[in-house]
């Protein structure tokens, strides 16, 4: 069933003929309500909210009042009808990724997928086919930290990206073993469901793709308490230390960069500490910002001009698979090869 709403985004978009951007939202969980809608209303000049889906129509309809979507519906594919929809933008529950993200494209859309990109090398694959066929749709991936101020700011800084040695550490919280994010069948687990972050911030630091990965977890707790060692194609090598185990008055989130007679830190994504050639740089922020406001403009700029996706789509596959063979390092004890097309 379709709602149709109060008007409210209708009163605000440009008339017939604008080059607004016509905005679709699947999905009204925490992440869409505490991240992606604050940040798509910083931007009324540039999209039109035209339709919001969620499963659940309460919850859709509150949101979609709430952020003065058009419309809104419990079946995502009656938005694939409207072909005045240009950009689908994807936040719902990992095990639907795929498949949303294959039937937006071959609806003709522009793509915006929360991470992951895909539960497994199966799905991986068919995703990739679905874009390769439609290689004129802009399609991102939120991995949103590659493009904080900080990182930004990190990588102006550090210039050259080769022979960089890269340690995340994540202070990541406890989450209870009964949560879905656990779920082999609906999260992925935490690896393919948020250690991909650091993967692909690594991969954005770097300016390369990985070649190898090897993990160790500790004796009990699965993938709660990782450390991971990638080495990259241009000779970087990266760790990242991810723990449960951490109490939550240590800041979240920490990047140490080091490159040829310089560091770089960036603390929880508030402040930056750079050293090099004896000459110190700081940057401080009384607010954190993981990049959800910059990923977006990048997004919509690149859909107005007709240009290229901000990220070269292959790093997505990259960051991935690396997951997936995070997984199976953990398994065997192995360090594995990351190549693709997989074998």
């Amino acid at each position: 069933k379709v709602v149709l709403l109060d008007g409210k985004s209708q009163r605000k978009n440009a008339a017939p003929g604008s080059s607004r951007i016509n905005i679709a939202l699947i999905g009204a969980r925490l992440h869409a309500n505490s991240a992606l809608l604050p940040s798509l209303k910083k931007f009324r000049k540039k999209i039109n909210l035209s339709w919001l889906a969620a499963a659940n129509g309460y919850k859709a309809k509150h949101a979609a009042d709430k952020y003065g979507f058009g419309k809104c519906v419990s079946d995502y594919k009656e938005i694939l009808k409207d072909p005045s929809v240009d950009c689908v933008l994807i936040s719902t529950r990992h095990n639907l990724h795929a498949e949303m993200a294959i039937d937006c494209l071959n609806a003709g859309k522009h793509v915006f997928l929360e991470k992951p990109l895909a539960m497994n090398e199966d799905e991986l694959k068919k995703v990739v086919e679905a874009r390769s066929a439609h290689p004129d749709k802009v399609f991102m991936v939120g991995f949103n930290r590659r493009f904080a101020p900080l990182t930004l700011m990190a990588k102006d800084l550090l210039k050259d990206p080769g022979n960089m040695v890269i340690n995340c550490r994540v202070n990541a919280g406890f989450v209870p073993k009964d949560s879905w994010v656990h779920d082999s069948g609906e999260g992925g687990g935490r690896v393919v469901g948020e250690v991909c972050h650091f993967v692909d911030l690594i991969q954005g630091l770097s300016n390369s793709l990985p070649s190898v990965v090897f993990a160790e977890n500790t004796s009990q707790d699965g993938e709660d308490n990782l450390v991971i060692t990638i080495k990259m194609k241009n000779g970087s090598v990266a760790t990242i230390l991810y723990s449960s185990q951490g109490d939550r008055l240590l800041p979240r989130e920490r990047v140490e960069v080091f490159s040829k007679k310089s560091v770089c830190v960036i603390d929880n994504f508030k402040s930056l500490f750079f050293a090099g050639e004896g000459k110190v740089k700081k940057k401080k922020s009384f607010s954190l910002d993981r990049g959800f406001d910059n990923e977006l403009r990048a997004l919509f700029d690149a859909i107005s001009s007709g240009g290229q996706a901000p990220v070269d789509f292959n790093e997505y596959i990259y960051t991935t698979l690396v997951t997936f063979k995070i997984t199976e390092s953990l398994r065997t004890g192995m360090p594995q090869r990351i190549e693709w097309p997989a074998e």
